[in-house]
């Protein structure tokens, strides 16, 4: 579970850069990506049979989207979405819709899209 953890640091602080003009106290958000991407990577090993990939990658998403909605709920009212945004992204990520080179860049722009969105539309909210 050690290499989650670490990736789940990496892109919280990738997307924490984004973030942080943008929002207070956004720190929270490399805290909360980490913890997410712990328990849904401990739920694979533990829960999730492998061979549903799709069900697999909603599972896996939606534990990153619940940890890091626990902090976006602070500063978007429409934050809610963020649960659905985050299992669709890495359902379609592991689908096997995409080649495996593009995984990463299916749920990236997925994510980045809702995100931007809910905050575009929560503009002056937070």
């Amino acid at each position: 579970l050690i290499p989650e953890f670490s990736i789940g640091a990496t892109i919280g602080i990738a997307q924490w850069l984004i973030l942080r003009p943008l929002v207070s106290n956004a720190g929270w958000w490399i805290v909360a990506s980490m913890a997410g991407w712990f328990i849904g990577g401990l739920n694979l090993l533990i829960i999730t049979p492998p061979t549903l990939e799709t069900v697999t990658g909603a599972i896996f998403g939606a534990w990153i989207g619940l940890a890091q909605w626990i902090v976006l709920r602070k500063w978007v009212p429409l934050s809610g979405w963020w649960l659905a945004i985050s299992a669709l992204s890495w359902a379609i990520g592991f689908s096997g819709l995409v080649g495996s080179p593009f995984v990463g860049a299916i749920i990236g722009s997925v994510t980045g899209i809702g995100l931007e969105l809910l905050l575009r539309y929560s503009k002056g909210n937070f």
